[in-house]
C-alpha cells in the first residue's frame, strides 16, 4: 500500500511539472518574452497630428522621415466589424510586424489586440497593411478609446497611441 501511494505521489508531482513548463511555455510566447536573448530594441514614439480626426479620415504620423499614414475602412463602432490600413512610407522593407492595441484608462476591456498582416502576403516587402476588427462595448457606456499602433523594426518599435470616440 505504501508503494502505491509514493507512486501516485510521484504521478502528481510529475504532472504538476509538466503543466507548470507547458504553461510557461504559452506565457512566454503570448508575452513576447522571447526577445530574451535578442538586443533591446529602441522606442520611438511618432509626432502629433492635432488636425486629424482619424475617425473621419486618412491621418499621418511622421518621425525621422518615416511616415505612417492610417485610416479605417467601414463604419467605426462597436460590436461592428471594421478594417484599419497602415500605409508605411520611408521604412526601407525593413518592418518585421505591425499592431494595434485598444484600451480604456481605468476599465478593463478584455485582450483588444491585433495583429496586421501584409495587403500583399510579402512581410518584407510590403508597405501596405491591414486588419478587421471587432470591439466590445462597454457596459458603463464609455466610448473612450486609446489605440496604439505599434511598428516594429529589427531594431525599434514606432509607436502612437490615438484618442478615440468609438461609440
Amino acid at each position: 500500500m505504501k508503494k502505491l501511494n509514493f507512486k501516485y505521489i510521484i504521478a502528481i508531482l510529475l504532472g504538476v511539472i509538466l503543466v507548470s513548463f507547458l504553461y510557461m511555455q504559452v506565457y512566454v510566447s503570448n508575452q513576447g518574452l522571447q526577445l530574451i536573448n535578442e538586443s533591446p530594441k529602441k522606442i520611438v514614439y511618432l509626432e502629433e497630428n492635432t488636425d486629424c480626426d482619424l475617425l473621419k479620415s486618412r491621418c499621418e504620423y511622421v518621425i525621422d522621415n518615416k511616415t505612417v499614414m492610417l485610416e479605417f475602412s467601414g463604419s467605426v463602432q462597436t460590436m461592428k466589424r471594421f478594417t484599419l490600413i497602415a500605409q508605411l512610407k520611408n521604412f526601407r522593407s525593413n518592418v518585421n510586424e505591425v499592431s494595434v492595441k485598444f484600451s480604456m484608462k481605468s476599465m478593463n476591456m478584455g485582450q483588444n489586440n491585433f495583429q496586421l498582416l501584409p495587403a500583399n502576403y510579402n512581410v518584407q516587402n510590403s508597405d501596405r497593411w491591414k486588419t478587421s476588427l471587432l470591439l466590445p462595448i462597454c457596459t458603463s457606456k464609455r466610448t473612450d478609446w486609446e489605440m496604439t499602433v505599434s511598428v516594429m523594426t529589427k531594431n525599434t518599435t514606432y509607436v502612437k497611441t490615438i484618442l478615440l470616440d468609438i461609440r
